[in-house]
């Protein structure tokens, strides 16, 4: 009997999660070289002070919980280290026209089930920039935004989407899992050594 219950744990428990975190992407994309890459918002109204501090803290957050990541750059640097890999930095710039990046943030309503998307420029087989939306931005509550912009990041970097539903990179965003994960960043680590 306690083997039949021990056989059921793993199949119930262990073996979606084996499954899951072998998943593959749907796509990865890497950047042309360089050593970071510049980000600015632009919208239609005033930014807050507030919202460029939630963008900001996406980008340079240094907080961790147990190996996972709220800022890109801390996690970026983190598995560059690990792993002698290296992946360019996200930089925060206040001039759109010299920027690699632009976060549009937009109070239109975006296509259904849609809070963001990133569009790249692709030169030779590598991304030479990209525009980020943020759809329905009046309509975000500040930790609503900080995950989109998060996962939206995560695309600029040139992650596409997994089909690990217990990942930030997940096509359906989860508060849960609203982290920057080992997973994401040993993908990151596989793009940028290739």
């Amino acid at each position: 009997m306690g083997l039949v219950i021990m056989a059921m744990i793993f199949a119930i428990v262990l073996f979606p999660i084996s499954i899951a975190y072998g998943s593959e992407w749907n796509s990865l994309l890497l950047w042309k070289e360089s050593q970071s890459i510049s980000v600015a918002i632009i919208s239609d109204f005033n930014i807050d002070d507030k919202t460029i501090h939630t963008i900001k803290k996406t980008i340079e957050s240094e907080t961790q919980d147990n190996h996972e990541f709220f800022g890109w750059n801390q996690a970026i640097m983190f598995i560059s280290e690990k792993t002698e890999t290296n992946i360019p930095l996200l930089k925060l710039t206040s001039n759109p026209d010299e920027s690699d990046v632009i976060i549009e943030l937009s109070n239109s309503d975006g296509p259904k089930n849609m809070n963001g998307f990133t569009q790249y420029q692709i030169k030779n087989e590598k991304i030479i920039q990209a525009t980020v939306i943020i759809y329905n931005f009046d309509k975000l509550n500040p930790e609503e935004l900080e995950l989109i912009v998060r996962h939206e990041l995560g695309h600029v970097l040139g992650l596409g989407h997994t089909y690990n539903s217990f990942d930030l990179m997940y096509p359906v965003l989860n508060s849960d899992f609203s982290l920057i994960s080992i997973f994401d960043l040993k993908t990151l680590s596989e793009i940028y050594t290739s």
